[in-house]
C-alpha cells in the first residue's frame, strides 16, 4: 500500500464521537484528500495504485488500540471498511491506466467514467454489456467503428486485424459540462490496433520481388549493389513485422453528448470525433453527427502505400525502383560525402526517443508531445517545432557527421527548408524519389508545404516516427507527399 493509504485511518482514530453517516464519510474523505494533497500525490493516482485492504489487516489494526473502549474499536474498523469500499469502488471502473499530476479528480464525474469505461469495453470486445447506455444509432456507430478499423487494416495496410484496444484518457484537455439533463464531454481516446501481415515470408513482399526484377534489368554494378541493399533492408523490416506483429495507434478527440434520465440513468446520444493533426491534415478516423445520425469521412484507402504495393504489378514497381535507384547510384555519379549512412542505426534512433503520448501536449496546443521520452542530450525546439531537430539527430545517428553548416542548432539542423537544401545541394546525399515505394527505413518525407518532416521507421506496412506531433511507428498518411532518399555512399 502507498504510504498515504492510511492517512484517513489515522484521522478516524482521532474523531469525536458522532453518528457514522454521510457527513462523517465526507469529512473523512476530505481529510484524506488534504493529506494526499500535502504529499503531492494526485487522488487519481491513489485510486489506481492502492489495493483493497485485506480482512486480516483490518483485524490487526483493530487490535492495535487495546486500551480504547470497544466502541472506539468498532468506529475504527468501520472507518477502514468504508475507506476501502470507497477506494475499491472508484478503482473498479478505471478510465485509464495513465495518470498525471495536473489531472483534477473532478474533471470527469464518476457516472461519466463508468459510461466511458463501458464504451471502451464495447469497442474493444464487440460485446455490449449495458444496452441501456446506448441509443440505436450509438450502437450502430460502435459496430461501424469496429468494421472500419478492420477495413483500414485489411484494405489500406494489407494486415489482418487481430485486436482493438480503446482507452479514454483524462488529461488537461478533458472537460465535462452540464446543461440541465445534458452532459457534454470533450475527451481524448487512444485506439490501439494490433494485427499481423497477410504474408508469411519476406519473399512474398511485392517490393522485394520488384527489386529482384529491377536487378535483372540493369548492368550497372552500383545500381545492382544499391538494390541488393534495398532487398536486405526490406527483408529485415518485413520479417520483423511478421515476427512481432503490427501495432497502429490513433489519438482521437471526442465530443460526446450524454443524457441523464429521471431515475439516474444515463445514455450516450452522440459522439463526434477526429484524429486530424498537423502531420495528418485529413485524418484517418473522422465522424460527424447531424439530425441524430452519424457520417464517417473516410480517407481514400486505395491511396495508401501498401494498397498500391499489393495492387500494382511487380514489373511496374520494378520500373519505379530502377528509375529511382539508377538516378541515385549510377556508376558515373560522383559523391561529395565520404561517410557511410547506416539506415538501420538511423531507424533505431528515430524509433527510440519518441512516443505516442497518452494525454500530453505542447503547451497551449493539441499537438501530442512527451518530452520525457526525448534524448536529454539535445535541446527540444520551442514552441512545439522539434520535427527537424529530431530528424537531424537520427541522420547523425546514421553516420553522417556534422559540419559548420549542419550541426545543433543551425538553420540547416532545425528548419525544413534548411535541411532539405543541405541534403540536396550542400552534402549532396539527398535524392527526390517519385514513389514512396522506393523509400527505405532511414529515408525521410516532408509534407507538401514543408511544414513538417518525418523519417520512415518501419515497413510492411510503411510507417513513420517523428516529433511534434510525437509519433512512434505511426501509420502513413496522405499529407506526407515529398519523398527523399538518403544515399548510402558506395565505398564510403
Amino acid at each position: 500500500m502507498h504510504p498515504t493509504g492510511f492517512a484517513s485511518l489515522r484521522f478516524a482514530a482521532q474523531v469525536k464521537r458522532r453518528p457514522l453517516g454521510c457527513s462523517f464519510l465526507l469529512t473523512l474523505m476530505s481529510k484524506r484528500k488534504e493529506t494526499i494533497t500535502q504529499q503531492a500525490v494526485t487522488p487519481y493516482h491513489i485510486f489506481h495504485r492502492v489495493p483493497p485492504i485485506k480482512s486480516s489487516e483490518i483485524e490487526r489494526r483493530a487490535k492495535m488500540s487495546t486500551s480504547k473502549s470497544s466502541f472506539w474499536k468498532r468506529i475504527y474498523v468501520a472507518a477502514v471498511v468504508i475507506t476501502t469500499v470507497v477506494i475499491g469502488t472508484i478503482g473498479a471502473v478505471p478510465l485509464s491506466t495513465a495518470s498525471a499530476s495536473s489531472v483534477n479528480e473532478q474533471t470527469i464525474s464518476q457516472d461519466v467514467k463508468i459510461l466511458l469505461s463501458d464504451y471502451s469495453m464495447y469497442l474493444s470486445n464487440g460485446q455490449i454489456f449495458r444496452p441501456a447506455y446506448y441509443t440505436v444509432e450509438m450502437e450502430k456507430l460502435i459496430q461501424e467503428r469496429r468494421a472500419y478499423y478492420d477495413e483500414f487494416f485489411n484494405v489500406g495496410l494489407h494486415i489482418n486485424l487481430l485486436q482493438i484496444k480503446s482507452e479514454f484518457l483524462v488529461d488537461e484537455k478533458t472537460t465535462e459540462k452540464r446543461d440541465g439533463d445534458t452532459i457534454h464531454v470533450h475527451i481524448t481516446e487512444k485506439v490501439t490496433l494490433l494485427g499481423t501481415p497477410k504474408i508469411s515470408s519476406s519473399k512474398e513482399y511485392p517490393l522485394i520481388q520488384a527489386a529482384y526484377w529491377a536487378i535483372s534489368e540493369t548492368d550497372d554494378t552500383r545500381v545492382k549493389n544499391a538494390l541488393e541493399n534495398f532487398i536486405e533492408n526490406m527483408s529485415e523490416g518485413v520479417n520483423e513485422s511478421i515476427r512481432d506483429g503490427v501495432e497502429i495507434a490513433f489519438i482521437v478527440h471526442h465530443d460526446i453528448v450524454i443524457k441523464a434520465g429521471d431515475k439516474g440513468q444515463f445514455q450516450f446520444i452522440s459522439d463526434s470525433f477526429t484524429d486530424k493533426s498537423n502531420d495528418n491534415i485529413e485524418g484517418n478516423d473522422n465522424v460527424a453527427w447531424s439530425d441524430n445520425e452519424f457520417t464517417r469521412s473516410k480517407p481514400d484507402l486505395t491511396r495508401m502505400p501498401d494498397y498500391i504495393i499489393y495492387n500494382t504489378t511487380i514489373e511496374e514497381i520494378g520500373k519505379w525502383l530502377l528509375d529511382d535507384y539508377s538516378r541515385s547510384y549510377r556508376e558515373d555519379r560522383e559523391y561529395l560525402a565520404t561517410e557511410t549512412y547506416n539506415r538501420q542505426n538511423a531507424r533505431s534512433y528515430i524509433n527510440t526517443y519518441t512516443s505516442n503520448p497518452n494525454g500530453k501536449y505542447c503547451p497551449n496546443t493539441s499537438v501530442p508531445q512527451d518530452k520525457t521520452k526525448y534524448n536529454p542530450y539535445y535541446i527540444a525546439q520551442e514552441p512545439c517545432v522539434d520535427c527537424v531537430n529530431y530528424v537531424s539527430q537520427a541522420i547523425k545517428a546514421g553516420g553522417y557527421q556534422t559540419d559548420n553548416t549542419w550541426k545543433p542548432y543551425t538553420y540547416a539542423w532545425i528548419n525544413t527548408y534548411g535541411l532539405r537544401d543541405y541534403l540536396l545541394y550542400t552534402k549532396e546525399v539527398g535524392v527526390w524519389y517519385s514513389n514512396l515505394t522506393s523509400l527505405q527505413v532511414g529515408d525521410i518525407a516532408f509534407t507538401g508545404n514543408y511544414s513538417h518532416v518525418v523519417m520512415v521507421g518501419a515497413v510492411s506496412p510503411h510507417r513513420y516516427s517523428g516529433h511534434t506531433s510525437d509519433r512512434k511507428i505511426y501509420s502513413w498518411n496522405s499529407s506526407l507527399t515529398r519523398y527523399m532518399h538518403i544515399l548510402e555512399i558506395p565505398g564510403g
